[in-house]
């Protein structure tokens, strides 16, 4: 069996990294836990798509989970040697490579790999965006605490909807009702931390249904 524990843990850690968001919102990776398919990169500033570094995956199946990431070219060919569950990637093997977890995953050595990765995208970003996703008054990052407020959202309210593509963004009844923005909530200009989201966005969607 695949360790859940550590797989959780290596996916929330990645998400401890400035500017990381999901990629995409198909509602259908996030039904059910052990079916996912999840990419995942670095927010830049408004109308900017975020610029991928790593995917996790995980299935029923113990050979279906893993994470895809950015290698580096230099030392790749190592880490192939030293671990047989790392290989080229099937559809960019030149830039990427799949790590598939199993009992024995030195997870230690994932974490090492999606560092790297993200390393290796976040210095190919314009300067601007690195200086401030390495600005020190920049807020910790709350994006999962975002995606299991929209996943919480949504099942108490039909109508509301997220959209993780370009700006993460919730919706209700096809209006824009608030934005993920510098690890806040901007609701009508004003930006809200996680402990007052709840609050604010109940309240806009019950002002929006008048």
């Amino acid at each position: 069996m695949i360790d859940r524990e550590n797989y959780d843990k290596l996916l929330k850690m990645t998400f401890e990294k400035p500017g990381s968001v999901f990629l995409s919102n198909e509602i259908g990776n996030f039904k059910d836990p052990d079916d996912e398919f999840l990419e995942i990169g670095i927010q830049q500033s408004q109308f900017k798509e975020a610029k991928r570094f790593v995917n996790f995956f995980r299935a029923a199946d113990v050979d279906g989970c893993g994470t895809y990431f950015k290698h580096n070219p230099e030392t790749i060919k190592e880490i192939y040697e030293q671990d047989s569950n790392i290989k080229p990637s099937e559809m960019s093997p030149k830039y990427w490579s799949m790590m598939l977890f199993s009992e024995a995953t030195d997870w230690e050595l994932a974490e090492e790999l999606i560092n790297q990765s993200y390393e290796m995208v976040f210095t190919k970003l314009p300067k601007k965006e690195q200086t401030r996703l390495n600005n020190p008054h920049y807020l910790p990052n709350t994006f999962w605490q975002f995606h299991e407020f929209c996943l919480s959202m949504s099942k108490k309210y039909e109508s509301l909807f997220y959209n993780y593509k370009i700006d993460p963004t919730l919706s209700f009844g096809g209006r824009r009702l608030a934005q993920f923005e510098e690890n806040q909530l901007l609701i009508d200009g004003i930006l809200y931390p996680p402990g007052e989201w709840a609050s604010m966005v109940t309240q806009k969607i019950e002002y929006m249904k008048k």
